[in-house]
C-alpha cells in the first residue's frame, strides 16, 4: 500500500540468500565461498533498494525488509517437519494463520463496500494463495534449499509487471538494479550448489 510493489519484491527475493546462509549454520548444508561471495553481493542489492538515509526509505521499507526475516523462519521451519505431516495439511495451516491475522489487521482498517467481481478476484487469490503454499511447502521439503530458492526470481517479473499494467507503478533506477543484482547473485549462488554440479541423470533423480 505504501512503497511500490516491485520494490517489495525485490526487497523479499533476498530470502534464498538468507536461508542459504542460514541453511549453512542451522543445517549443515554445504555452502562454499563462491555462495557466501553471493549473499554479500545480495545484501548490496537490497542496499540499492532500501537506500537508507534517502527520501524514498520509510518504515514501510523496514516492515518489508522484516518480512524477509519471517519468510525464512517459515521456510526453514517447513524444512524440519516430520515426513509423517501431510504437506497438504501445513499448505492449510499456513493459510489460516494468515486468514486470521489479516481478520485481526482488519479491524485497523476503513472497510470498503466488496462487489461481485471484488470478491471473485478474492477467491481467486486465496486460491492461487493456498495451492502457492502447497507447492512451496512440497518443494522445500525435499529439495535442497540453495536449488530450490532462486527460482523466486521469477516474481521480480511479475511484480514489475503487475505493477505497471495494475497499479501504474514504474521502477526507479536504483529498484532494477539492486532487483538485479539480488537475482544475478541468486543465480550465481545456485551455480555453486553441489545438486547444480551433477550430471543431468543426478538432476533428473
Amino acid at each position: 500500500m505504501h512503497i511500490p510493489i516491485a520494490a517489495a519484491a525485490s526487497i523479499q527475493q533476498a530470502v534464498p540468500l538468507v536461508i542459504t546462509f542460514i541453511g549453512a549454520i542451522w543445517l549443515g548444508e554445504q555452502v562454499g565461498w563462491r555462495r557466501y561471495t553471493a549473499i554479500i553481493i545480495g545484501f548490496i542489492g537490497v542496499l540499492l533498494i532500501v537506500r537508507p538515509g534517502a527520501d524514498s526509505f520509510n518504515v514501510y521499507v523496514m516492515f518489508s525488509v522484516a518480512g524477509v526475516m519471517f519468510l525464512v523462519l517459515r521456510d526453514l521451519s517447513t524444512r524440519q517437519f516430520s515426513a509423517d505431516v501431510s504437506s497438504l495439511f501445513v499448505a492449510l495451516v499456513g493459510s489460516l494463520l494468515v486468514t486470521v491475522s489479516s481478520g485481526v489487521l482488519s479491524l485497523f482498517e476503513t472497510w470498503q463496500p466488496l462487489t461481485w467481481p471484488l470478491m471473485a478476484g478474492l477467491a481467486a487469490a486465496a486460491g492461487f494463495i493456498f495451492f502457492g503454499y502447497l507447492c512451496g511447502v512440497m518443494t522445500m521439503r525435499v529439495g535442497e534449499i540453495a536449488f530450490v530458492s532462486p527460482f523466486r526470481y521469477t516474481v521480480l517479473i511479475w511484480a514489475a509487471l503487475l505493477g505497471y499494467l495494475v497499479f501504474d507503478e514504474v521502477p526507479d533506477n536504483y529498484m532494477l538494479l539492486g532487483g538485479l543484482v539480488i537475482a544475478m547473485a541468486g543465480v550465481y549462488s545456485f551455480t555453486g550448489s553441489p545438486v547444480w554440479q551433477q550430471s543431468p541423470e543426478g538432476l533428473c533423480n
